[in-house]
């Protein structure tokens, strides 16, 4: 019921409104409906997974009418890219013309060798993550016998466990993906794991992580937004991902601790953009400074994606309390001294250049 009433809305405003309006008018509509059935009744399960799978379909019809990408699609078209099974329930999110190109495909279809690997990375997955939940489970961390553990274990423990959240994520999306090359989809892939499990910085987590969602923030949300200011423009696209996660609080205390670490990043990359070449050209500094950077990144993801797991405050604070709430002190590390570094580069007078006359 709740996916047909956003899918005769968004027919609605196809067919009557005028075109300029179609896309801010269904992003109204679907996102504004998501709203009230959050407020109204929690989804939960696959009708939650399909509401926001959905929202994201009818509000990309809404933008590209406006932007007129839809002249030759017909009604009935439109009714099967809105209905599509293929990640309806785990993603990953696909426009009406990659949809288009997949049911009309021009390209052999995908080699049985590139379906077999996706499912064999998908099982690998599967694996991993119900071995972290059955060796490592996440609730230890709530009982009354954990805070008296060594912190160094406490952290390291916590670090491995949170493996389990992001493999569950994995699991499906390479199942999927597996689907996705057989029925032809141009871009199958949702997710890139060793680019994820392997991030030494904030922005390439984020690039590697739910691929079709971000290519729908980017297209959709960021550029679209009606500011030049580019932090403004993030954080934008971290509130509307945020609301369309869900309305409990985890999921706004994570997003706001992600988009705090983007912009921590901004605030290192301009400190050390002199010193960028000397590292790149030594191997051995390049290490160290990748490994610095990974242990920053992933520490800082696990300890806000407690947040988005345990989605209440309370819960949320009780977990970070657990870990003697690492993640904050960890995240501002990097601060002072790069604000110590700007500040100085300010002060040094730049030499003058003196020119000797021919």
């Amino acid at each position: 019921m709740r996916s047909r009433i956003t899918g005769l809305s968004t027919a609605f405003i196809l067919v009557v409104t005028p075109q300029r309006f179609h896309g801010k008018l269904c992003a109204l509509v679907c996102f504004g409906y998501l709203a009230v059935v959050r407020v109204a009744a929690q989804l939960h399960g696959p009708a939650n997974a399909a509401q926001l799978m959905l929202t994201l379909r009818l509000t990309s019809l809404g933008f590209d009418s406006s932007d007129g990408r839809l002249a030759a699609a017909t009604p009935q078209q439109l009714l099967l890219y809105m209905c599509s099974a293929h990640g309806l329930f785990t993603g990953p999110f696909y426009t009406f013309h990659e949809w288009h190109s997949a049911m009309h495909p021009t390209a052999p279809p995908a080699p049985p060798r590139a379906v077999a690997a996706a499912l064999a990375r998908g099982a690998l997955a599967i694996v991993i993550w119900q071995t972290v939940v059955h060796a490592l489970p996440f609730h230890r961390t709530r009982t009354e016998a954990w805070l008296e553990l060594p912190l160094a274990f406490r952290l390291g423990y916590f670090f491995v466990s949170s493996a389990q959240f992001r493999f569950r994520f994995y699991s499906c999306w390479l199942i999927v993906e597996a689907a996705g090359l057989l029925v032809g989809f141009p871009t199958p892939s949702n997710v890139h794991v060793l680019a994820c499990e392997l991030a030494a910085r904030p922005s390439s987590y984020i690039a590697a992580w739910n691929t079709s969602v971000q290519q729908f923030l980017v297209a959709y949300v960021y550029r679209r937004i009606p500011f030049k200011s580019r932090p403004i423009r993030q954080c934008g696209v971290f509130l509307v991902s945020a609301f369309w996660h869900g309305v409990r609080p985890g999921y706004y205390i994570c997003f706001g601790f992600i988009f705090s670490m983007v912009c921590v990043e901004h605030l290192v990359s301009g400190a050390t953009r002199e010193t960028a070449l000397v590292i790149s050209e030594r191997r051995v500094l390049r290490a160290l400074v990748g490994m610095v950077g990974y242990v920053w990144t992933m520490g800082c993801f696990c300890f806000a994606g407690a947040a988005f797991n345990m989605l209440e405050w309370s819960d949320t604070r009780a977990v970070w309390h657990s870990v003697d709430n690492y993640g904050i002190y960890l995240l501002l590390a990097p601060v002072l001294p790069c604000i110590c570094v700007m500040g100085a580069r300010r002060r040094t007078p730049i030499p003058a250049v003196k020119y000797r006359a021919d």
